[in-house]
């Protein structure tokens, strides 16, 4: 992942991000960058899925076991209550999704990105754009994701 880094500095060149009414927005670093803040390229994220989806069937060593299984437990191992159903598990950094799915999602001012895999067939997908989700742009969002 060469061209990945969590600063502007980092890397060699970035995409413009755009607001919700098509504005460019300014080249920025969130104060929280380590939860979100992470910059990439396709290429490079698809290089770390294919290690996340290895790491889940116990086959990749860029971790240890037992980190695999800490990124990959759930935080809750029942329903609970006052959560809407609708909304997946969680555990560190993966989300589990009710279609059976596993994934990360994020998204912040001009960029958004939803990475996901399926356990059972091992093939991944991932989404990214230089617009954030909003309520305005999220049925055109699931259109392009096929959802």
């Amino acid at each position: 992942m060469l061209n990945s880094g969590w600063f502007y500095s980092d890397i060699d060149y970035h995409a413009v991000l755009y607001d919700e009414k098509d504005n460019s927005l300014k080249p920025y670093t969130l104060i929280t960058y380590p939860d979100g803040g992470f910059k990439t390229t396709i290429t490079d994220l698809s290089k770390y899925l294919i290690q996340i989806i290895k790491g889940y069937n116990g086959n990749s060593s860029l971790l240890t076991k037992e980190s695999w299984s800490e990124l990959f437990r759930k935080n809750f191992n029942t329903d609970v209550e006052n959560i809407d159903e609708k909304e997946p598990n969680t555990g560190l950094f993966m989300v589990y999704f009710k279609s059976g799915k596993i994934g990360h999602t994020g998204s912040d001012p001009g960029v958004s990105c939803i990475m996901i895999f399926d356990p059972i067939s091992n093939s991944g997908k991932i989404f990214m754009a230089n617009e954030d989700i909003t309520k305005e742009n999220l049925t055109e969002f699931k259109k392009i994701w096929g959802i």
